[in-house]
């Protein structure tokens, strides 16, 4: 698995309508990722939700993935929002006549002042982040906890 694809490997805990819950261990690295929160890492083990077929049953080991229009929309959200704010900050500093060093601190407020808007995005849109089973994995297989970390290769 590569560790620059949105897959993650867990277990099946339950299913019901369609839906699968998968629980996923967080690596060690996790607790001081400084992305953890976007990921919800903090937890020792992650549990998503994801669209399952039939074949799929309790305890089965799989391979879950972003659909992909989440992906997208994830990150509009995440990345876009912030930087739209700081360059709002920054032109309301300087049409209001502020010089260049205030208009920044304004960019860099404003900037802090995103993180409520996406919060609240987040809990509103979140759920049409999803993912899905994409494989069922052997049994026998390993699970190594999940790690955001990047091998050079």
């Amino acid at each position: 698995m590569s560790t620059e694809s949105a897959d993650s490997v867990g277990i099946v805990r339950s299913i019901k309508k369609g839906i699968a819950e998968v629980e996923v261990i967080a690596g060690g690295g996790c607790s001081s990722c400084s992305m953890s929160l976007v990921c919800g890492s903090t937890k020792k083990n992650i549990k998503f939700s994801a669209k399952a077929s039939d074949k799929v049953k309790v305890n089965d080991k799989v391979r879950i993935e972003l659909i992909s229009g989440s992906k997208v929309l994830s990150a509009l959200f995440v990345f876009l929002v912030p930087v739209l704010f700081m360059i709002l900050g920054y032109i309301i500093g300087t049409a209001v006549g502020l010089n260049e060093g205030f208009s920044v601190l304004i960019a860099m407020g404003m900037l802090a002042f995103s993180l409520i808007p996406v919060k609240l995005i987040d809990k509103v849109y979140g759920r049409r982040i999803s993912y899905e089973v994409a494989e069922i994995l052997p049994k026998d297989l390993q699970i190594e906890p999940v790690s955001c970390e990047r091998s050079e290769e």
